[in-house]
């Protein structure tokens, strides 16, 4: 079992891993505010965070940060907030809609910055990518373009949640009364 943590007096987020009954310390990432984590079958973990994206292993750390120039945003600034991952290609999605890719032996390519704010991700593979979030709804990446998937359920305020199987796709949020739903549609 691993835990990411914001240490107080410290500018980057702890890595621990548990080892019986207690937490060990394993590394320090300089990255602020983990949001996200996600593992490849390599063994990587990928945290997402403010200014960047940690990537560590038995062998080394550090904070890889997606040029989201071509975005007229500084890349040092940009809030990753979920990632996501086939196994192989990692996805990190920003909260001011930046989506990167990152093939398991290559940097992050920055695709586009979707029109709202990402609130959930879901990866089948390189050629189908999700995403759900306020203001956008449902998106799909083909692996080589964008394209609106449908704007969600109508009765939803929040979407919070997306998941992926064989034959759907499920998004949950809250509609206007608090009450949390989920929603299935064919893919």
């Amino acid at each position: 079992s691993i835990q990411v943590k914001q240490l107080e007096g410290h500018a980057g987020a702890a890595l621990f891993e548990q080892n019986g009954n207690q937490w060990d310390f394993v590394t320090l990432l300089n990255l602020r505010s983990p949001q996200d984590c996600a593992r490849t079958t390599r063994g990587d973990l990928f945290v997402a965070g403010a200014g960047g994206v940690g990537n560590a292993n038995a062998a080394r750390a550090f904070v890889e940060v997606p040029d989201t120039a071509a975005l007229g945003r500084v890349s040092a600034n940009e809030a990753w907030t979920h990632l996501a991952t086939d196994g192989s290609q990692v996805v990190a999605s920003s909260a001011r809609g930046a989506v990167a890719r990152r093939p398991e032996d290559a940097g992050w390519q920055v695709d586009t910055a979707l029109a709202g704010e990402i609130t959930a991700l879901a990866v089948v593979s390189a050629s189908e990518i999700w995403v759900l979030g306020t203001g956008l709804g449902l998106a799909r990446f083909d692996g080589t373009r964008w394209a609106a998937a449908g704007r969600g359920p109508s009765a939803l305020v929040s979407f919070d949640a997306l998941a992926l199987e064989s034959s759907h796709v499920y998004v949950g949020g809250q509609d206007a009364a608090g009450v949390a739903r989920v929603f299935r549609r064919l893919r």
